[in-house]
Order: C-alpha cells, then structure tokens, then sequence
C-alpha cells in the first residue's frame, strides 16, 4: 500500500484508490504528523507527495508537473526514492524532475516565492512534502513528491485563500466570503488564483491516470510480454 499526503481533501480525492490510502491535513504540519504516523503500518511500502504547488522558478507555468529530485527544508535535503522517480518519468514524460522546497508556512507573495528559489533553487514549494520526507526517512520507507504547479512564481496568494482552508483539507466559503467583505479588492487575485488552480488539478487529475493504481510506487510491477505470439498464418 502506498500512503499519499496531500492538503487539500479534493487532491486525496483524486489520488486515493485501490492500494493507496490518503491523507489530507489542511497545510498543518501537526495534523500531518499525526495522521501519517497513525496511517504506517506493515502494510505500506512508500510514501508520496501528491497535490497542488506553488511555483518558485519564473520558468514553470500552471499545470507544469514537478516531480522531485529531492525535498529541500529549511534544515535538511532529503533525496527523493530514485527508482520511483525514474519510473513517474517513464509514465511522465512532460514532467521536470527538479528539487521542491517543503515550507512549514504560506508564501504569500512574488517576493518571498524569489528569496525561496534563490536560497533553494529549487521549483516548486509545498507544505506536505517536508514533513512527508522526514517521516520516510525516520521508518525507511521509500519517498516520492509529484506536484503540479497553481500560483506561479509572480502570483501571490490572497488572504481569502490563506484562511479558507480547514484542518481536514475542506474549504471554509464562511471565511472566503467573510475575507472578501472585509477586502473586497481582493476578488481579481481570487479569479485568477481560481484559473491556475484549474490547470494545477487538471494536471493533477491527468499524471493520476497516466500512473496507474500503482502510483508506479514501489509495487509497481511492468505488464507481462508474452512468450509466445498465436499463429495468425
């Protein structure tokens, strides 16, 4: 089985099938700690990053797949599972393998994403994968990030997307319409957050299909060639 950590409820919706169990902890690092330790047993082979991101490269657009070569934190670089990594490409083969940066808050703005990529070089960001490599690291378990890009590395986030988001990984619309009465200027950075996230999921939604139930995670196993061909003379 393989363990997919993810923010938002509709990503582990998207995710979550035969084999794969998901976890959603609405970009809380102590939700995530807890419900994937609770979520590890005998049973489960890898652990993987799966869901939404923020750009940190001028160079990826909306919808880019990332899937990462290693999870750069603030106090540690954790390499990525190789073998997963090359088989994601295989299914993949328009995704960039590069590093991700997990952060333990939300990037609010074109400046901070700057000062992160400069620091890390790495693509992308996310809240999840930091915790997620950890974690693997800690029980020797393999790990894998796969992420598609929403807001782009000059978009900034919002505030009505920064507090709309529950523990579970649902989206609070009591908030996102109180934040939006109290700041209504805030509605055209809400639209065009909206379009990008559309391809970011899109994206999502696409990679999933191309990887099968497997996630193409450690127990992937290729299709059977067969040894012989029937006789069509």
């Amino acid at each position: 089985m393989i363990v997919a950590i993810t923010g938002l409820r509709r990503e582990a919706r998207i995710v979550v099938g035969e084999g794969v169990r998901a976890v959603a902890c609405g970009g809380r690092a102590g939700v995530l700690r807890r419900e994937l330790n609770g979520a590890l047993d005998h049973r489960v082979r890898g652990i993987i990053s799966f869901g939404i991101c923020a750009g940190l490269s001028p160079d990826v657009s909306p919808g880019a797949c990332i899937i990462a070569s290693e999870i750069v934190t603030p106090n540690e670089r954790f390499p990525a599972d190789g073998g997963w990594a090359i088989r994601m490409r295989k299914a993949l083969p328009d995704a960039i393998q590069a590093p991700v940066a997990g952060v333990t808050s939300v990037l609010r703005n074109a400046a901070e994403k700057s000062a992160l990529f400069d620091q890390t070089r790495a693509l992308a960001a996310d809240m999840e994968s930091g915790v997620g490599a950890e974690i693997a690291q800690r029980h020797n378990l393999p790990f894998a990030c796969l992420r598609c890009v929403a807001d782009q590395a000059v978009s900034g986030l919002p505030d009505a997307a920064i507090v709309a988001l529950r523990e579970n990984g649902t989206i609070d619309l009591a908030e996102v319409v109180g934040s939006l009465i109290r700041r209504p200027g805030q509605i055209p950075a809400l639209i065009r957050l909206a379009r990008e996230s559309r391809s970011a999921f899109a994206g999502l939604i696409r990679c999933r299909r191309l990887l099968g139930s497997s996630l193409a995670g450690p127990d992937f196993r290729p299709k059977a060639v067969p040894n012989h061909f029937p006789d069509v003379s």
